[in-house]
């Protein structure tokens, strides 16, 4: 009977567990903002220690976006798929970046654009560009 209850208990942590983990970034994820922004102005990313905020933007394409360090850590925001990059070349700041500091890329390309933190892979966020 008690190795019974002990299976059971341990099943349902491990259950617990793989849903907590599994929802990543998801839990206290802020909310998207959709408004689109005029071609030629700048959105701002905040990149903080809980991640990107907004996780998702809506802008214009040649709309520069500025992705402020406001983390404790280093940030290196690059474009999808993590580690390769490649869903949108150009976009990838090639190393971290500093508390404090920040990197712009310009989205010329319509489309909608998923990115990462390459250092903390489960921070993500998406540029939409109409």
């Amino acid at each position: 009977m008690n190795r019974t209850v002990l299976v059971v208990i341990i099943i349902v942590l491990v259950a617990v567990g793989v849903w907590f983990f599994s929802r990543g970034n998801r839990l206290g994820s802020p909310e998207p903002v959709n408004v689109a922004r005029p071609a030629g102005s700048e959105a701002v990313v905040t990149y903080t220690d809980s991640g990107y905020s907004p996780a998702e933007v809506r802008v214009k394409a040649g709309t520069k976006v500025i992705f402020e360090n406001q983390s404790a850590d280093l940030m290196w925001p690059a474009s999808a798929v993590h580690p390769t990059h490649l869903e949108l070349p150009g976009f990838d700041a090639l190393s971290g970046v500093a508390t404090g500091q920040s990197y712009a890329f310009t989205f010329s390309q319509a489309g909608t654009w998923r990115y990462h933190n390459h250092l903390r892979p489960t921070h993500s966020g998406t540029v939409i560009v109409e």
